[in-house]
């Protein structure tokens, strides 16, 4: 099946709240708004539809059907934006088309406290026209936020103290528990890490987007590979190279940080590399 336009699904999307007195207004977030980024097929369509009374949207899912064919949907519970007062019903939609609809039932009267929470949110369309002078949308929510020394010291202690699970795993041939160590925290520390260094080299105005989506767009080639190689934890003696890989670079990354920042740097990382070595070395 040809996948719909974007200006054929945005259409589509403003006639369903034309045509329904209950919408008030449509907002739209995510990264269809973010003028940093370059779009393609896969960017998903994330949309509010602001109403006087959502409950006749929760009485059944007919109403979606307008939307196109669906592979299958999600309706995911909790709050989604901070400040928001009632409670929003979102339909997380993906088409057989290859079209992504994030779709969200909120109150009216929290357009504000949308517009306020993220300045990726905008209001496309209104009914009442409520909203004048909207600032233009930005990422800025979504730059590297800049560490404190606190937080610094702790993602260095968390790394190395965790890495000593995965050796212990190592040791133990249990490889299922190392590498889900080695998984979260350690690479996740490390990530942490190599965001903060892409932070310092741009003045804390870059975004690398979500799970760091476009970090590599950041790195080295080098570093690069390096991280790439984290990631093989097919077997025990991949996974022990892979620990010794992400330790050398988060060293190398966090003295660069911790230089830029103004942030000591503390003695024992180097003591822990040596004594895992120490460790595996036995057998």
């Amino acid at each position: 099946m040809k996948q719909r336009s974007v200006a054929s699904m945005m259409d589509l999307i403003e006639q369903v709240a034309v045509q329904d007195d209950n919408i008030r207004a449509v907002g739209m977030e995510g990264s269809r708004n973010n003028p940093s980024i370059q779009q393609d097929q896969f960017a998903d369509f994330d949309i509010t539809y602001f109403v006087t009374d959502p409950t006749p949207f929760r009485q059944n899912d007919a109403w979606l059907d307008v939307f196109g064919d669906r592979l299958m949907m999600q309706k995911p519970t909790g709050a989604l934006f901070s400040g928001t007062m009632q409670p929003w019903y979102p339909y997380l939609m993906q088409f057989t088309d290859g079209n992504r609809l994030d779709l969200k039932i909120a109150d009216v009267r929290d357009k504000d406290a949308y517009l306020a929470a993220e300045h990726l949110n905008t209001v496309i369309f209104d009914k009442d026209n409520q909203i004048e002078g909207q600032p233009e949308a930005s990422d800025w929510d979504f730059h590297i936020a800049v560490p404190s020394e606190e937080a610094f010291q702790n993602s260095v202690n968390e790394f190395f103290w965790v890495s000593l699970y995965v050796v212990k795993g190592l040791q133990r041939k249990q490889l299922l528990y190392a590498n889900q160590y080695m998984d979260d925290p350690v690479r996740k520390e490390l990530l942490r890490m190599l965001e903060w260094s892409v932070g310092v080299s741009t003045n804390f105005q870059a975004n690398v987007g979500k799970n760091d989506g476009r970090l590599a767009d950041s790195l080295s080639e080098t570093d690069y590979e390096r991280l790439i190689d984290t990631y093989k934890l097919d077997d025990l003696a991949n996974t022990w190279l892979a620990l010794q890989t992400a330790s050398q670079l988060f060293i190398e990354t966090a003295r660069v940080v911790a230089d830029q920042m103004g942030f000591s740097f503390p003695d024992y990382p180097q003591a822990v590399i040596h004594y895992e070595a120490q460790i595996m070395n036995e057998n």
